[in-house]
């Protein structure tokens, strides 16, 4: 069944390569993903004995648990017809539920150019001309939308999955004129590199233009994540099928379209997920020096990575800092600094099963070395926690079923309790809530245009605007 043989076979042969090299008890990883099977074998007996209609199926039919179909551009897109410039007004925008928040647009996944039920995750781009640019990722492939004028976006291209394989888990960050895509589980798919002045010579208004990268980066097969610190320019490659699943490490300085490996580490074991920064926060012991924090599944790691020394294709000079841990540990997924670099705010993902409410952890970092457990931010929202990120003040959480979930953390220093919801967006209007990974995958809040892209699974690029 297309079903199984997408996604459900994807985590099946991803559980068995873990089990295979596994020597210790489960992990967290493995304990995670199987949620996550169990979860589409359950949509595909439900299917294959009637119950639920293929369509229906909301991973794989583009609407809701429910049998709540999403109608283009928005819940109440009006037979076809785009939803725009909808502002909030009584809790609602464009058929969506919201609080503070305007819709702006939706572009659908096929309007991208994609053939999938899917999207994941999303980044943006500014060019050097002030026009702005969604990068957006399918289970099929990648695709770039100008998003200058953000009611009418414009769709540009479209490039596929390096090797014709589907993957739930597709990533993209960016260097410099370079866009850099990851896959997971998904065989000897590289890291395609893309140049993204390309974009410049595409009319704008007519269907994605079909294109290949421009290089696939081939020291790295199957990818969870990558980033890349724009101040240093390196990248680094997480949860991979090298260096342990640990740091992958590539230099894009001198060529940002032909990046070179580096090395690995892997002290730590698997990394999911990882902020990298020049450290320019309270603790002056580390001032200037390049600090990575990264999210290991049951805890955080703070690690100084600025003397990049290789021995034997290992980074010999790497500190490990210290490691942070909080209660009720799940899956530590990801995270981000305040701008101050005072706190850390991190996301548990494992709430699949035995925790139903999101949270948010709070650490003092204000000593790299003893980071404190400060407090945990909580709501009554029935949802997973995903990726989350720090702008002006404000966290941009994306919360699966719960949407884009706005938190203001501007008084922070002064009270770590002060923290409050204060907006919303939610791509998931089905009105029961479940601990289920529908709705929002992540959103990027750093265009200078104000404007906050989200990546709807079902429903594809919306952009939004804080009122």
């Amino acid at each position: 069944m297309r079903v199984r043989a997408s996604v459900v076979l994807a985590f099946a042969a991803a559980i068995a390569c873990l089990a295979n090299g596994a020597a210790s008890p489960v992990t967290t990883r493995e304990q995670k993903m199987k949620e996550k099977l169990k979860y589409f074998d359950q949509k595909v007996r439900e299917i294959k004995s009637g119950k639920l209609k293929l369509k229906d199926f909301s991973k794989r039919g583009k609407s809701g648990l429910r049998g709540q179909k999403p109608k283009k551009g928005g819940p109440n897109g009006g037979g076809g017809d785009p939803v725009t410039n909808a502002p909030c007004v009584n809790g609602e925008a464009g058929g969506f539920p919201c609080q503070g928040i305007d819709l702006v647009s939706v572009t659908s996944l096929s309007d991208q150019g994609s053939s999938a039920s899917l999207g994941s995750d999303i980044w943006g781009w500014t060019d050097t001309d002030g026009k702005e640019y969604a990068l957006t990722t399918f289970m099929d492939g990648f695709g770039v939308v100008d998003v200058t004028d953000p009611v009418s976006p414009s769709t540009l291209l479209f490039i596929p999955s390096q090797n014709g394989q589907t993957s739930y888990w597709r990533d993209v960050k960016t260097y410099r004129n370079a866009a850099y895509i990851v896959a997971d589980s998904v065989g000897n798919h590289g890291m395609q590199v893309f140049n993204l002045e390309k974009v410049r010579d595409i009319a704008r208004g007519q269907a994605p233009l079909a294109m290949g990268a421009d290089l696939v980066y081939t020291e790295v097969g199957s990818a969870h994540n990558v980033f890349v610190n724009e101040d240093t320019g390196f990248g680094y490659i997480v949860g991979s099928d090298t260096c342990g699943g640990g740091l992958h490490i590539f230099d894009a300085n001198s060529n940002p379209l032909n990046p070179t490996f580096v090395g690995c580490y892997q002290a730590d074991g698997y990394v999911h997920d990882v902020q990298c920064v020049v450290y320019n926060g309270p603790d002056s012991t580390f001032a200037g020096r390049e600090v990575c924090f990264c999210y290991n599944e049951d805890h955080v790691q703070i690690l100084d990575v600025t003397d990049k020394t290789v021995s034997g294709g290992q980074f010999v000079n790497f500190n490990e800092i210290s490691q942070a841990a909080y209660p009720g540990t799940i899956y530590t997924h990801q995270g981000w600094t305040t701008e101050d670099q005072s706190f850390l705010l991190v996301g548990d993902e494992g709430n699949s099963n035995t925790r139903a409410t999101s949270r948010m952890i709070v650490f003092n970092i204000a000593n790299l070395a003893n980071p404190v457990y400060e407090t945990t931010f909580g709501t009554s929202d029935t949802t997973i926690d995903h990726n989350l990120y720090v702008k002006g003040g404000l966290v941009y959480s994306s919360n699966y079923q719960t949407g884009l979930r706005i938190r203001d953390v501007s008084q922070i220093n002064n009270n770590v309790n002060s923290i409050a919801e204060t907006a919303y967006f939610d791509t998931w209007p089905q009105s029961e809530r479940r601990t289920t990974w529908d709705g929002v995958w992540s959103s990027y809040p750093y265009l200078a245009s104000g404007n906050v892209l989200i990546s709807s699974q079902e429903y594809g690029l919306i952009v939004v605007k804080l009122q």
